[in-house]
């Protein structure tokens, strides 16, 4: 369901219930409720459902901002209890954040402003939030109508560097996307110009840990580890903004005024630019992903290299890169030399990975017939288990499945890779891989080609130019798959279930399977003969 298709489901439908009253009358509810001690994980999800739908249909029909139903969702994620708070966290971030940022509709950079900066209000005033209402006063963001002027000066001001200052430059820190896919289609291209318009200076990307495993390898760019719980708390995830600012509090120190930069590409880590990191604005560049538009461009990737350009000067050739570190490079070039010895030319490697959000997978038949088509082809599977704990399972039934269909599979983690290393040749169809994602991107980096939903692998794929086959499952916002559609140099397809215009379109996974069989097939041969030539 996209933004503009929303419908107040669970509400009632629209033309027969005023929604602000609506709203009034669930929080009047809930607050009782709380009163009485007679709050369930049950009610608190109602409830916040109802708040982040009408939020978005009253706004649709109306035009107008429905304050109380953010302020519900804030008093339920910031309950004590965490089941009950856990459906306000789903109302903020699922149905409302991401519904807004997955449209890429300008319009819905100025609501989600609005809402977050209500947000941020809220959480400030609470006993948690001291901290957070302390640094905003340094600021000098005494309240939210502060937050959003601040943020409209951003969007408002012209950005572009000065280039007397490129010899002065001595520090620049970027801020994480948080999400690896982003990190790679994004935070990647704008460390790769400022790397080329600022030879000499030092490049700090605050990110989490995993961007170690993807960066390690750039001796001009150091990971400084920045925590943000994607599944923590409210405030949690809010606290994660005052580790930034003090972070880059500290990679400042010495320098002056002139002598660093700070750059904020949409990031997570100022809940999209609506938190501040440094008083002088004139050191800060900020990157609106979701609104930003270029003539001519459609992929995320190629609008930032549009941005970049734009911002910082010159029109640079730009693309996605990845610098693994040299062991776990030096891990997937053996691993797959052996797998080649040991039981086929062709690697395909495969992520069924998506992040938690079920919406982006087609089925569990669909990725058991695929694996079996790929066998068949003759082709070897170098496959993902993922990350967490239901992402493993998946990928273990579809292991049991292979194996009673009699398709041999080498199961591969951190723990088991030193005798697998020692081993002249690795005989199988499959070969699962548990552990990093530096590990894998390097699995990825010496395949043939590679398949998945949407989700990191493939803008991983296509940062090393690996041929790549990306499926999106879900067809709700048609713009979104053309954002998140992979930049690079090698070759990409794209897979849609829905309609979708100018792409490669399908409705179920039969039609899914069959898609991307045929693009495999194109890659393959093309693969195999320049190898042989």
């Amino acid at each position: 369901m996209s933004v503009d298709d929303c419908k107040v489901e669970e509400c009632g439908a629209a033309a027969e219930k005023d929604i602000s009253t609506s709203i009034t009358t669930s929080l009047r509810e809930f607050r009782g409720l709380g009163t009485r001690k007679e709050l369930t994980p049950e009610v608190t999800e109602r409830l916040s459902v109802q708040a982040a739908s009408g939020f978005l249909a009253h706004y649709l029909a109306t035009g107008e901002y429905l304050g109380e139903a953010i302020t519900l969702l804030c008093e339920v994620a910031t309950l004590p209890e965490e089941n009950l708070a856990k459906p306000g966290l789903k109302g903020i971030f699922p149905l409302l954040v991401e519904r807004l940022s997955d449209s890429f509709n300008p319009q819905y950079c100025l609501l989600y402003d609005q809402a977050f900066a209500q947000v941020v209000e809220f959480c400030r005033h609470q006993p948690a939030g001291r901290a957070i209402d302390a640094q905003l006063k340094r600021f000098g963001l005494m309240n939210e109508q502060a937050l959003l002027s601040r943020k409209k000066a951003l969007r408002d001001r012209p950005e572009r560097f000065d280039h007397r200052l490129r010899e002065r430059i001595k520090k620049v820190c970027i801020l994480s996307r948080v999400t690896i896919g982003a990190e790679v289609a994004i935070t990647s291209i704008i460390m790769a110009k400022l790397k080329e318009l600022l030879p000499h200076a030092e490049m700090a990307l605050l990110a989490g840990s995993r961007a170690r495993q993807l960066f390690g390898g750039d001796e001009r760019a150091r990971v400084r580890e920045i925590r943000y719980e994607r599944s923590g708390g409210l405030i949690e995830r809010l606290n994660s903004w005052l580790e930034v600012v003090e972070t880059i509090d500290d990679e400042r120190k010495g320098l002056g005024p002139d002598e660093f930069l700070v750059v904020d590409p949409d990031s997570r880590l100022t809940q999209l630019g609506v938190l501040p990191v440094v008083e002088d604005a004139a050191r800060y560049f900020f990157f609106e992903s979701r609104s930003h538009r270029t003539e001519g461009a459609e992929c995320i990737g190629q609008i930032t290299v549009n941005w970049v350009n734009e911002c910082f000067g010159h029109d640079s050739e730009l693309y996605p890169y990845v610098s693994l570190l040299s062991e776990d490079k030096a891990l997937g070039r053996e691993l797959c030399q052996k797998l080649r010895r040991g039981s086929g030319r062709f690697l395909v490697g495969i992520s069924f990975g998506v992040g938690g959000n079920a919406r982006k997978r087609v089925s569990e038949i669909f990725e058991e017939k695929l694996v079996s088509s790929l066998i068949d082809d003759g082709c070897v599977v170098v496959l993902d288990k993922g990350a967490g704990e239901e992402e493993c399972d998946r990928v273990n039934r579809l292991v049991a499945a292979l194996r009673r269909k009699g398709k041999v599979v080498c199961e591969i983690d951190e723990a088991s890779r030193p005798h697998m290393l020692q081993s002249e040749a690795i005989k199988c169809h499959v070969a699962t891989w548990e552990g990093s994602i530096g590990a894998f991107a390097s699995l990825i980096a010496e395949s043939d080609e590679y398949i998945g939903y949407d989700s990191a692998g493939q803008h991983i794929a296509a940062a090393l130019a690996v041929p790549t086959i990306d499926i999106f499952a879900d067809s709700s916002y048609p713009l979104f798959c053309e954002r998140w559609t992979p930049y690079g140099k090698g070759l990409v397809k794209v897979v849609r279930l829905g309609s979708a215009p100018g792409e490669t379109t399908v409705d179920a996974s039969d039609g899914a399977l069959a898609a991307v069989v045929a693009h495999h097939g194109e890659i393959k041969k093309p693969r195999l003969e320049g190898r042989l030539s």
